[in-house]
């Protein structure tokens, strides 16, 4: 599965859940690379650990708001800033929250990287606490009018 946003076409929000549908993808020469993980680069197998790798990128993409991956890097230049342990920077309207999630994505060894399902976890969890300094941070009041 290809999860960059270029993919994107359409979304859905319910609850906790974002359902995403993905498009037919358009390819384009060596475009893949930005979101390979490094372990791609010298043959490996594609696993849910690479479609992790993958999935740090597309926060990254969202974090940027549509923004490309190592934008003006050449494709030979993007492998080898990767294999030798380049890590993207942290986006302008990301929190360090989001990003350090990002990073653990792009840890270099497979078994190092989150699971998908604590990846989720992650998420509800920092998307509860965001909403919960959101409305600390405003003067909010429950009026309950349902009549009883």
């Amino acid at each position: 599965m290809d999860y960059a946003a270029r993919n994107t076409t359409s979304t859905t929000v319910t609850n906790t859940f974002v359902r995403i549908s993905y498009g037919t993808l358009r390819r384009r020469a060596g475009i893949q690379h930005r979101w390979k993980a490094v372990e791609l680069f010298s043959g490996d197998n594609y696993s849910s650990k690479t479609d992790v790798w993958a999935f740090g990128v597309l926060l990254w993409e969202i974090s940027t708001l549509g923004g490309e991956p190592y934008q003006g890097m050449s494709d030979a230049d993007v492998i080898r800033k990767i294999q030798s342990g380049y890590r993207m920077p942290k986006p302008e309207h990301s929190t360090i929250n989001i990003y350090n999630l990002m990073l653990s994505c792009w840890r270099e060894a497979p078994n190092k990287r989150p699971t998908f399902s604590t990846i989720v976890k992650t998420l509800k969890r920092l998307l509860e606490k965001q909403h919960r300094s959101l409305l600390k941070d405003q003067n909010y009041v429950n009026i309950n009018c349902d009549r009883k």
